[in-house]
């Protein structure tokens, strides 16, 4: 029973500790088992004082992860490594984890990751972090398609000049877009690490690349290629880049996808890329392949 009053070097009793932690299980116990509630540490403290300062800290967290103050949310979990995992009690049960990543807090959240935050961690309502991704996604698709009485679409309504909502509206499809009618400057500022090899899903399941090569728009193409455009994707028929630079004869791309080192004997669903030119009738591109080594 004496360890129950023993104090450390702050004056602090276990009581003290356990208030200041949130052990509500192990604070029921100590304080059955007659530990004095009134208990003063070094700072005349009581575990009231922690109980309270506690849950003021645990508030200011939740409230720094949903606002995106990194420097707050460092600080609190640096001083309590413990309170990286807390939770909102008066609301969803949400995690500092859970408004970070939902008000896109990028900082905020990879901070919480690096210091242990449970991803799987489930609010009261059962929604965890691992499927909020594909629930945006899939809201978003189903948003965007919505039409008014009138029939329109949201990207129906936006101005002529508002080009970065409708872009925003548009998603993906503004770059390839951009890329397809070779408008270096939309697709200099659209593009992404994220979004330069998106796809043209309703269609061949292009890149920006494919499109770029295809309708021979040399600028833009060389852009995402020193961008980090993916030189050998293939679209839904397994054409690569290059595919398409041939089958329309436009060497001057086709050249510089092979000085980024594409696979010049790839192949299609149906034929090599020699054959993708004579058939498509490429006059430029049939000798440049002719005079190209191609590995066996």
């Amino acid at each position: 029973m004496e360890l129950m009053y023993m104090q450390n070097k702050g004056g602090l009793v276990p009581l003290h500790n356990a208030c200041s932690y949130g052990h509500f299980e192990v604070t029921k116990l100590l304080i059955k088992a007659g530990a004095d509630v009134n208990a003063n540490d070094l700072w005349a403290f009581t575990p009231l004082h922690e109980a309270a300062s506690k849950s003021r800290r645990k508030t200011h967290l939740l409230e720094a992860a949903k606002a995106g103050d990194l420097d707050t949310v460092r600080r609190i979990i640096l001083a309590n490594p413990q309170s990286v995992n807390c939770r909102d009690l008066d609301g969803r049960h949400s995690t500092p984890l859970h408004f970070a990543a939902g008000f896109n807090r990028v900082q905020v959240v990879e901070f919480l990751l690096e210091q242990g935050a449970e991803v799987h961690a489930a609010d009261k309502g059962g929604w965890c972090l691992c499927i909020m991704p594909a629930l945006m996604v899939i809201l978003s698709m189903v948003l965007i398609q919505q039409k008014n009485r009138d029939g329109a679409t949201p990207a129906d309504l936006v101005k002529e000049s508002d080009h970065d909502v409708a872009e925003l509206l548009r998603g993906n499809s503004a770059l390839l877009d951009a890329a397809k009618k070779g408008n270096l400057a939309r697709v200099q500022r659209l593009v992404t690490p994220e979004t330069i090899n998106c796809r043209d899903a309703q269609g061949r399941n292009s890149t920006p690349l494919h499109l770029a090569a295809g309708y021979n728009n040399y600028e833009v193409a060389e852009y995402l290629l020193e961008n980090g455009a993916d030189v050998n994707a293939q679209d839904k028929g397994g054409l690569i880049p290059l595919h398409n630079a041939s089958s329309y004869g436009h060497l001057e791309i086709a050249a510089s996808l092979i000085k980024h080192k594409t696979v010049v004997n790839a192949t299609d669903k149906w034929v090599l890329l020699l054959h993708e030119a004579a058939q498509k009738d490429a006059p430029n591109c049939v000798p440049y392949w002719l005079m190209e080594p191609i590995p066996i």
